[in-house]
């Protein structure tokens, strides 16, 4: 999504649709091939362990 709130709103209607859902933002500088760690901004249901 192009706005961290379009995301938001975008994960809010699949958790139906769904077993987990999740959003996250980042800030990247496509020119130089570098972005953030990964934030998450919103979740709901069940999520895989990252590790």
């Amino acid at each position: 999504m192009d706005t961290e709130e379009r995301a938001k709103r975008g994960a809010r209607l699949m958790p139906d649709q769904y077993a987990g859902v999740v959003a996250r933002s980042r800030e990247a500088d496509p020119g130089i091939g570098e972005s953030s760690p990964a934030v998450i901004i919103f979740q709901s249901g069940e999520m895989p362990d990252p590790e």
